[in-house]
């Protein structure tokens, strides 16, 4: 056992939303930089996957002084297509980011590994 190094066990916290931009939940739609509404268009599969799809209009976008920044050459508005499961993803997120689970769960992972090992 003098061989055996403890690892750094790393949970995998999934980006929620885009940078910068606020999500309002009551309303369903996406808040961003600039404060225009990125409004919910509707409900598509990607790769296996089921995903909410926001755009702008492109009028919000033509005169932005963030649009440099947000949009590529060719993007005329703002899409935002992200997992339709966001609340499942931030109540993740939060319960990984409490210190006690976070330590219990790799505490219990790491003595699980030791006694596995012959």
């Amino acid at each position: 056992m003098d061989g055996v190094q403890p690892r750094e066990l790393v949970s995998w916290r999934p980006k929620v939303g885009p940078e910068g931009f606020e999500y309002v939940k009551e309303e369903n739609y996406w808040l961003c930089p600039n404060d225009k509404k990125v409004v919910f268009k509707k409900q598509v599969v990607e790769k296996g996957t089921l995903k909410d799809q926001y755009t702008t209009s492109a009028a919000d976008c033509k005169n932005c002084p963030l649009k440099n920044s947000c949009l590529s050459k060719s993007q005329y508005s703002k899409k935002i297509s992200i997992i339709a499961y966001r609340a499942e993803y931030e109540r993740n997120n939060a319960r990984l980011a409490q210190s006690k689970w976070h330590k219990s769960k790799r505490m219990r992972t790491d003595k699980t590994c030791i006694w596995n090992l012959d």
